[in-house]
C-alpha cells in the first residue's frame, strides 16, 4: 500500500458552526486530530425547507447563510444542500436528496477520497452507504450511542431498516464502548470481525490539574464544595435523579454546591424541580468545549447520572484534572470506571445510591495522580493510530481483492 496520506471523506449530520458552537464537538475534534495523518474533508449537508411557518423560517435563513466550503485549521468542510420543496415530499425520498446533493458536490469541486467515514450511523451512517454505492468507495462507520440506544429500538421503521442496512453496507464499524459493540451484534446480521471497539479519544494538552484560569460564570463558588454535571439537558441523562440525590445530603454539607452546564428542552423542569435550592442548585448554561479547562479542575467532582451512555467523554476529561467521578453503571461509563480508585458506579435512576456515592466520594482522599494517569489512556494519539489502523487494514484488502 502507498505511503501517502489516505484520503477520507467524513460525513456527519451536524457540525460546530457560529450557530451552535458547540454540537458534536467531539467529532470535529476526532476529525482535526484524524488530520495530522489523513487528508480530511467534511460532509455536513443541509435540508432546506419551504418557509411554511416560523421554525422554518428560522432555520431556512441559518441554512442557506452557510458558504458551500470553509475551511477550519487543515480541514475543508462543505455544506451540501438539497432543497425539500415538493409538497408532501416525504422523508424517504428527501434522504436520497441529501446523497445526491453530497455526490454533486463531490463532482463540483473534484474531491479525491480513498474511503469514507461516517459518524453515527443515523443518519450519516445511510449517506455514507449511498455514497459509498455511487464511488465504490469503502465505508466506516462509528456508532457513538444514541443512534444504537434510542434510533435503533425507538426509531421509526424506516429509522431502524436504514441503521440496520447501513450497518451491513459497511467495511468496518467501529463501537465507542464494548456496551455498543454488543447491542449491535445481538440487534444486526453483521459480523463479529467487522466491528471493532476504539474510544472517544482526550486532549491532555486541555485538560489538566488546577490553574489559575477560572471561568467567570463559577467565580461566585471559589470557597465551596463543587459537585459538577455537564451534559445536555435531556431525559437520558438522568438529572432528576442528580438533584433529588443533592437534596439528600446538601444539609450534612452546608457549602456544597451542584453547578449544571448545558442546554437543552428539560430546563425549565429542572428549574422547577430545583426551586427552593436557587442558592445551592445552579444552571449555568452553555459553555464552549474549550472552555471547560476552566471550569472542570475547580470542581471537587464530577457527576454523570446518566439512564445510558455511548461512552461518557466528560467523565474521562474530568480524571484528567485529577477530579473523581460518580456515574451511572451502564453503556460505556464502565469502560472508563473500572476501579474505585478513580470514581464510583451506581445503578441508573437510583437516588439514594447515588446520594450515597456522592457523600462516599466528597469524604474520600483520592490520589489524583492515579486518577490522571487513567485517563491519559485515552489520549489522542491512541485514539487516532487505532483509526488509521482501520483505515490502512480496508485499503489494504481492497488492493488484495483487486489483484
Amino acid at each position: 500500500m502507498s505511503t501517502k496520506k489516505i484520503k477520507v471523506l467524513y460525513i456527519t449530520d451536524q457540525y460546530p458552526s457560529r450557530y451552535n458552537p458547540t454540537i458534536l464537538s467531539f467529532i470535529e475534534e476526532q476529525i482535526n486530530e484524524m488530520s495530522k495523518l489523513v487528508e480530511a474533508v467534511v460532509m455536513c449537508p443541509k435540508e432546506i425547507f419551504l418557509p411554511v411557518n416560523k421554525t422554518n423560517r428560522i432555520n431556512r435563513k441559518r441554512d442557506l447563510s452557510f458558504p458551500d466550503m470553509e475551511i477550519k485549521g487543515q480541514t475543508k468542510i462543505f455544506y451540501p444542500k438539497s432543497y425539500r420543496y415538493l409538497p408532501g415530499l416525504n422523508k424517504k425520498l428527501s434522504q436520497y436528496l441529501k446523497i445526491l446533493s453530497i455526490f454533486f458536490t463531490i463532482k463540483k469541486f473534484h474531491i479525491d477520497f480513498d474511503l469514507i467515514h461516517s459518524h453515527f450511523a443515523y443518519f450519516a451512517g445511510f449517506l455514507g452507504m449511498g455514497i459509498s454505492k455511487l464511488t465504490n468507495k469503502s465505508l466506516v462507520i462509528t456508532v457513538h450511542g444514541t443512534d444504537i440506544h434510542t434510533r435503533l429500538p425507538n426509531g421509526s421503521k424506516l429509522e431502524k431498516k436504514n441503521i440496520k442496512k447501513s450497518l451491513e453496507a459497511a467495511s468496518k464499524v467501529i463501537a465507542v464502548s464494548n456496551s455498543l459493540k454488543d447491542i449491535v451484534l445481538k440487534k444486526t446480521n453483521i459480523d463479529e470481525s467487522k466491528i471493532c471497539v476504539i474510544s472517544d479519544g482526550l486532549n491532555i494538552d486541555l485538560f489538566k490539574p488546577a490553574t489559575n484560569m477560572i471561568h467567570e460564570k463559577i467565580l461566585d463558588f471559589k470557597s465551596n464544595q463543587i459537585i459538577l454535571f455537564i451534559g445536555n439537558l435531556v431525559p437520558v441523562k438522568g438529572i432528576p435523579y442528580l438533584i433529588e440525590a443533592f437534596k439528600k445530603i446538601c444539609q450534612e454539607f452546608p457549602d456544597l454546591r451542584l453547578l449544571i452546564v448545558g442546554d437543552g428542552p428539560e430546563k425549565q423542569k429542572l428549574l422547577a424541580q430545583a426551586n427552593g435550592f436557587e442558592d445551592k442548585i445552579k444552571f449555568l448554561g452553555k459553555i464552549i468545549h474549550k472552555e471547560m479547562n476552566s471550569i472542570i479542575p475547580h470542581c471537587d467532582l464530577l457527576c454523570l447520572p446518566s439512564l445510558n451512555e455511548g461512552f461518557g467523554i466528560v467523565l474521562i476529561e474530568a480524571m484528567a484534572c485529577g477530579k473523581p467521578v460518580v456515574a451511572s453503571l451502564t453503556g460505556g461509563i464502565p469502560d472508563i470506571v473500572t476501579s474505585d480508585d478513580v470514581g464510583f458506579l451506581v445503578q441508573p435512576g437510583d437516588v439514594s445510591g447515588l446520594a450515597n456515592a456522592i457523600k462516599k466520594a466528597l469524604l474520600k482522599k483520592w490520589d489524583s495522580k492515579k486518577i490522571r494517569e487513567r485517563a491519559y489512556e485515552f489520549n489522542w494519539n491512541n485514539v487516532t493510530n487505532k483509526i488509521l489502523s482501520v483505515y490502512q487494514e480496508i485499503l489494504l484488502s481492497n488492493e488484495s481483492n483487486q489483484r
